[in-house]
């Protein structure tokens, strides 16, 4: 019984995403559909920074926006190091 109950809810999860596409599809169909334009002024307030040359890639406060200009995460460091093993 619970593992049908799995399959059932990954049924519907598919279903309605089929259902969107299907909608998508159809507004595109009728010229109803319409995208949003990116945000060009807001993404060039988040433009440029510092490059220096090194064995490490740091990202220090940098917000993660979509292409569209809706921001997902404010500020975000992390760093990648390389390091060869001999």
């Amino acid at each position: 019984m619970v593992v049908s109950y799995k399959d059932l809810q990954n049924l519907a999860g598919y279903t309605f995403l089929v259902n969107e596409l299907d909608t998508v599809i159809n507004d595109i169909n009728e010229e109803k559909f319409v995208r949003e334009k990116v945000n060009e002024e807001l993404l060039k307030t988040y433009k440029g920074g510092e490059f220096l040359e090194s064995d490490i890639i740091e990202f220090t406060d940098v917000p993660i926006i979509t292409p569209n200009g809706d921001i997902l995460i404010e500020k975000m460091n992390f760093e990648v190091r390389y390091h060869l093993h001999n």
